[in-house]
Formats: structure tokens, C-alpha cells, sequence
């Protein structure tokens, strides 16, 4: 009962000195304590930017210190032997990879030279049933099929581009002098070809450099040298594509053969006509059972 009566007397004390206070005072009492801490909170405020600018000026100055010490020391860069064993490292990278980027560009220009004969065997096969299954006669074969071709282009090798359009690609005309005779495609009905696909209907063709003898294809039994003008060889090959070249079938295949499957060892043939053989000697053909059963197209065995 004693304490109560104690919280209830200073209670009433308490409000007597505040009845006392006058309204004003109490307002300014109020305003000068937000004051105080604002006070308190700009001088915390600024002592945090004082310490960050500290720390931003030591920043500074550790940078144009190393900056300064790299200009001035003598080991900075590279030393002479670094550089010699970078540029040894370049060198052997190099020689790795220019030789797979040239094979890499020969075996898409390759693939580009059988779409093209690709599209050929597409126009011969067009010819063919506009002219009661027959193929083109010579000379000027491929002018016959000017009308069934949108671009002269595919009468192009990519490897052989600078050459005429009517060289580089030989149209297999057979070979009358040989015994017996070797009939090609020149005006032959389809249905007179045996085994149409093994039967050569176009090769690459022609020498390396000039391109002639590149119209007209043969089998290696006829005679050397260029015959037509310099439009026909017999012994032409080419090896263009890694050591081979593209053939279009009768039956409208393109295949990449070496020509010592198909025609002899020879590695090409000089401006005049002549076979050359890589290390010298003479020309050699393969079997005649070999080659009639590429460019004889009466031949079934």
C-alpha cells in the first residue's frame, strides 16, 4: 500500500513540473535535441568520406609507384631469349597448321569440282532424253550443252579456274585406232552402254599449266602428242586433287580415282602432248582388261 502511494505522489510532482514548463520551451527543447544529432550524423558521415579518401589516395599513389618503378627498372619487357623462344613457338605452330588449312582448302575445292561434273552428268542425262537417249556428238560437246547448263562455271575445276572453259574436263571419246576399236560415249545410245557405271563419261583432263589436250578424253592406247587441233589427248590425267582426280560416270556417280587405276602412270603431259612420269622413264598403261572396263563402253568383263 506504501509504494503505491509513493508512485502516485511523484507521478502528481511529475506532471506539476511540466504544467510549470511553458509550451515554447518544451518545442525548443525538442528542436535542439534533432539538432544535436544531426550534428552527430554529418560528423559520423564525414569521418567515413575522410577514412574512403584515405584509402583512394594510398590506391593512387601504390599505382603511380608501379607505374614509375616499371618505367624505371631495367628488367620490364620481354628479355631476348623470351623472345626467341616465342617466335620458335609461332614458327612450329605454323608449320602444323598452313600445311592442314592448304589440305583443308584442297579438299573443298575438290568437293566443288564434283558438284560441278555433278551438274554436268544432270545435263547429260537432260540432253540425252530431249535426243532419243543419245549422247552429245563431237566436236564442240560441250557448246551441245549450253541450252541444259545456267552456269559456264561448272565446266570449271576451282583448282584449274585460269584454264578456257572448254578445257580441263575431257569428254571420254574412245579410240579408233586401237584393235579392236574402243568406242566412248560420242553419239552412243544409253542402252548400247555396258556397265554404265564404270564407264568414264568425263575426266579432268588436260595439261597443267595450259590446259590443252583438256577437251577430249582416251584410253592410254592411243597414240601420244595432240590430236584435233590440241583439243584431244589420250594421255592427259591429271592429279590435281592429292594425287588423283575426279571421274563422271555414265551412270551419273563422281568418284576420285589416281589415274594408275584407270589409265597408266603417268603424272601428266607436257604442252606438247607427251606423257611425263614422275622420276623419269616411259609412260606405262595399266592392264588392257583395266582400261576397257573404265573406257570401253561395249566392253562387259
Amino acid at each position: 500500500m506504501t509504494l503505491r502511494l509513493c508512485r502516485v505522489t511523484i507521478l502528481k510532482l511529475v506532471l506539476q513540473c511540466i504544467e510549470r514548463v511553458p509550451a515554447e520551451q518544451l518545442y525548443k527543447m525538442q528542436e535542439d535535441r534533432i539538432n544535436d544529432y544531426a550534428q552527430e550524423d554529418e560528423m559520423i558521415l564525414k569521418s567515413h568520406m575522410l577514412r574512403q579518401n584515405g584509402k583512394l589516395s594510398d590506391l593512387l599513389l601504390s599505382l603511380n609507384y608501379g607505374r614509375a618503378h616499371r618505367r624505371e627498372s631495367p628488367d620490364s619487357g620481354f628479355t631476348l631469349i623470351e623472345l626467341l623462344v616465342t617466335i620458335a613457338i609461332i614458327s612450329i605452330l605454323a608449320a602444323i597448321l598452313f600445311p592442314v588449312f592448304g589440305q583443308a582448302r584442297d579438299k573443298a575445292r575438290a568437293a566443288a569440282c564434283q558438284s560441278n561434273l555433278k551438274q554436268l552428268g544432270l545435263a547429260f542425262e537432260m540432253y540425252s532424253m530431249d535426243y532419243d537417249e543419245t549422247y552429245p556428238c563431237n566436236p564442240q560437246w560441250k557448246s551441245r550443252l549450253d541450252s541444259y547448263v545456267k552456269n559456264k562455271e561448272i565446266y570449271k575445276c576451282p583448282s584449274r579456274s585460269e584454264f578456257p572453259w572448254h578445257y580441263g574436263q575431257g569428254y571420254n571419246v574412245g579410240c579408233a585406232s586401237a584393235s579392236p576399236a574402243v568406242p566412248g560415249f560420242v553419239g552412243m545410245s544409253a542402252a548400247a552402254v555396258v556397265n554404265p557405271a564404270d564407264k568414264i563419261l568425263v575426266a579432268e583432263w588436260g595439261a597443267p599449266l595450259t590446259g590443252v589436250g583438256g577437251c577430249n578424253a582416251g584410253p592410254p592406247c592411243g597414240p601420244t602428242g595432240l590430236l584435233g587441233g590440241g583439243s584431244t589427248s589420250h594421255w592427259a590425267v591429271c592429279r590435281v586433287h592429292s594425287g588423283g582426280s575426279n571421274l563422271l560416270f555414265g551412270d551419273g556417280h563422281v568418284a576420285w580415282l589416281k589415274p594408275d587405276i584407270y589409265h597408266s602412270n603417268t603424272e601428266h603431259i607436257d604442252d606438247n602432248g607427251e606423257p611425263v612420269v614422275s622420276g623419269g622413264g616411259a609412260a606405262v598403261a595399266v592392264p588392257e582388261s583395266t582400261w576397257r572396263k573404265y573406257w570401253d563402253t561395249s566392253y562387259g568383263g
